[in-house]
């Protein structure tokens, strides 16, 4: 067993804001139950309805099914669970959230390799070390032969110069905005896998990269496993409905940061084709919120009901989240629309 570790930067994080104290309190118990099992052998960290059904009923007002499959929702739409598509869910230990302590056997684990590792960079310096006084002691010898052999170094660079001059024009780019020119293999010998451009450093190089490249683009980012490429497409193209290549390509570059920070667990990160299916994206994509549409309910119908009735700045991303979070959940988009309307005019007359 171990424990849920709960991050300080949650309480006023943006994914707050769009789950009610309700969802959080199941949210805790689940971490709860997960912590207390996560370590045991054989035990899979995912769960469903059913299981939180029957760990909310030792509390003295449980919610019932429906209600769960309506919190579960919220919890999903803000990142905090993530669902596999077929009923599953899963809590995801990242920022701003929380993660899982390492427990007392893998921390000892840890510990033993630690104390393996340096036994064994102590005995590989030992050996560098005789290596260095042995080689001192035929250095005089060596010198010979290396003066003899700078004559034919000199022609073997030579003619390396000519090849590479012959073979410049299937040289893989060394930027971002020079075109992808595809290498041609030796006869004979198979075409070496491509992985990908680099991340771009900026917007605008990350517009460039992926116009006419998304899928490759994404691949080549991805901090894991991709899967299959027959199930990636699909995925992708699903994704692309919501959101443009930029913005799928923003929120994998900062997906893959997360795990190289560690703050996201390399044993969690699915491959890339469920990462999309997921719409584990929404949680990492840019701060600003690209075009989204979804049940008959357009950008111009939001701009018009909500947008349009309350102070200028006042319907930030976070209120567009909750919209969604609720309308999602099964409340009638009309009467949430009015209630963020009263709230966020109430609160400007303050």
């Amino acid at each position: 067993m171990t424990w849920w570790m709960l991050d300080d930067a949650l309480y006023d994080s943006q994914p707050i804001e769009t789950v009610t104290p309700e969802a959080l309190g199941v949210h805790t118990l689940m971490c709860s139950y997960i912590g207390k099992h996560v370590y045991d052998e054989g035990f899979d960290p995912w769960f469903t309805l059913k299981r939180v059904d029957i760990v909310t009923r030792l509390t003295k007002k449980p919610p019932t099914q429906k209600r769960l499959a309506a919190l579960a929702g919220e919890l999903t739409e803000a990142g905090m669970w993530c669902a596999d598509g077929a009923g599953r869910y899963r809590i995801v230990e990242a920022p701003p959230f929380g993660k899982f302590a390492g427990g007392k056997e893998l921390s000892a684990k840890r510990a033993a390799a630690g104390r393996k590792g340096g036994r064994a960079t102590a005995g590989k310096r030992a050996k560098q070390a005789g290596e260095a006084n042995a080689s001192s002691n035929t250095g005089e010898a060596n010198a010979q032969a290396i003066a003899s052999s700078n004559t034919q170094a000199i022609a073997q660079a030579n003619a390396s110069s000519n090849t590479a001059k012959q073979n410049s024009s299937n040289r893989i780019p060394t930027t971002l905005t020079e075109p992808i020119t595809p290498q041609s293999p030796p006869d004979g010998e198979p075409a070496e896998p491509d992985v990908g451009p680099a991340p771009a450093s900026s917007p605008e190089q990350a517009d460039r990269l992926v116009t006419g490249h998304t899928l490759l683009a994404l691949r080549g980012a991805w901090p894991g496993k991709t899967g299959r490429k027959s199930d990636i497409a699909p995925a992708l193209a699903e994704a692309l409905k919501d959101a443009d290549a930029a913005t799928l390509y923003g929120a994998v570059v900062r997906y893959g940061r997360a795990v190289d920070a560690g703050d996201v667990l390399r044993r969690d990160v699915p491959t890339l084709a469920e990462w999309l299916q997921e719409g584990q994206w929404r949680r990492w994509q840019p701060d600003k919120p690209s075009s989204y549409e979804w049940g008959g309910i357009s950008r111009d119908w939001i701009a018009e009901n909500i947008t349009s009735q309350v102070p200028d700045g006042t319907f930030t991303d976070s209120r567009e989240r909750e919209f969604w979070a609720s309308v999602k959940s099964g409340e009638s988009a009309a009467d949430t629309a009015q209630r963020i309307v009263d709230e966020l005019n109430a609160r400007s007359t303050r």
